[in-house]
């Protein structure tokens, strides 16, 4: 304990000068007075920030020797096959698969996703390659793996801007039908019929939000959210027959456009006429009254 030389003011341990006087300390060599050591020190052992912790170590070390084993077995059963490589590659994808989330330092969603897809692309590439030395395929599981990645990852990243995520969503699944028309003729398809279908349920999904966050209408219910689905399903898959057709030739598709009509004039009657509502929804019936 040190006292002020000057003013005679007890110092708190380590100042440098006097806190009344400004005296600066100095003290004696050998009497610097050092921090005591708790009686109990805390063990930092489980709680660094970096590295893995003995849960994640023992899930490593045990995925390692499974995959290090089943990699033997099958190498030394399959070693005449020239395709023992396939079996052996898919052991190791399945050991990244495991352990992607057990190496990643901070674990989310988006992060575990996004790195699950791009090894899924790499095996199934590299299968083709080794099969048949070219990508055809593969290009196409690839390509609907990052579709994959569009439609569920950046809604996440973008949650903020929502218009920006459905843009991007929008561009993917139009590059992705731009893709197998290119890869499988004849071309144009995508032009005729692919494009004009995807912008009709595009149109109809809208409505439908426009029916659900509009005040004019009833509030949606269950009964209304399945038919308009299977109104929009069956509307969307006969305007593409339509498309590649004509609408003189239509055939099987003429069905669907029935069903979907008439679920699509019962939604719009339900939205509507109040006591049409009550037939399809208990909920909102009048209460019989006690006698």
């Amino acid at each position: 304990m040190a006292y002020c030389v000057k003013c005679g003011v007890q110092l708190p341990d380590g100042s440098k000068s006097c806190p009344l006087c400004g005296t600066s300390v100095i003290l004696p060599p050998g009497m610097e007075e050092q921090k005591e050591k708790p009686l109990f020190p805390e063990s930092s052992e489980g709680h660094s920030e970096r590295g893995l912790d003995k849960t994640r170590k023992a899930m490593f070390e045990i995925a390692m020797i499974i995959t290090v084993v089943a990699e033997i077995v099958v190498g030394f059963s399959m070693l005449p096959n020239p395709d023992a490589f396939i079996p052996m590659l898919c052991i190791a994808y399945a050991a990244i698969a495991f352990l992607i989330p057990v190496l990643v330092e901070k674990p989310s969603y988006t992060v575990i996703a996004s790195m699950e897809i791009v090894a899924t692309a790499i095996l199934v590439l590299l299968i083709e390659l080794f099969l048949s030395k070219e990508l055809s395929w593969s290009l196409i599981v690839a390509a609907s793996l990052a579709l994959t990645w569009v439609l569920t990852v950046v809604p996440i990243l973008l949650r903020r801007h929502i218009v920006m995520a459905v843009l991007i969503m929008i561009a993917g699944l139009c590059g992705f039908l731009a893709l197998i028309d290119v890869m499988f003729p004849p071309f144009g398809w995508v032009i005729k019929v692919g494009y004009p279908t995807f912008a009709f349920m595009l149109v109809s999904c809208l409505m439908f939000l426009l029916r659900l966050k509009s005040k004019i209408f009833v509030k949606a219910t269950t009964v209304d959210l399945v038919f308009s689905f299977f109104s929009i399903v069956c509307m969307t898959i006969g305007f593409g027959d339509w498309a590649y057709h004509g609408f003189a030739s239509l055939g099987w598709s003429r069905s669907l456009w029935v069903c979907g009509i008439t679920l699509f004039v019962i939604e719009i009657l339900i939205a509507f006429t109040k006591k049409l509502r009550n037939l399809f929804n208990t909920r909102n019936a009048p209460k019989p009254k006690n006698k």
